[in-house]
């Protein structure tokens, strides 16, 4: 993920669409530059998972920090997994 801007952050996410660097069609939904709240998709086979987080400034890096739901088989009622989520600059 990469902020496009160097004064501050955006509410705009770079995330690559190719398959050979971002092989879980990770997509970011909605950025919130004002509150830092961002949400978004990543798929693990044939499973769609929602992720949230929080974006945090720190030593003049903005870092995403947050969690994802896994979704398990079974429907609606099913049980989740979880997990942590951490994004970071693109190298």
């Amino acid at each position: 993920m990469v902020n496009p801007s160097a004064t501050g952050v955006t509410n705009k996410a770079l995330v690559a669409k190719d398959a050979g660097t971002n092989p879980n069609r990770v997509k970011v939904a909605k950025l919130d530059a004002k509150t830092g709240l961002i949400t978004g998709e990543f798929w693990i086979g044939t499973l769609k998972t929602p992720w949230f987080g929080q974006l945090v400034q720190s030593g003049g890096q903005v870092r995403g920090h947050g969690f994802f739901l896994l979704p398990q088989a079974g429907g609606s009622g099913a049980q989740r997994l979880s997990g942590l989520l951490f994004l970071t600059e693109s190298e």
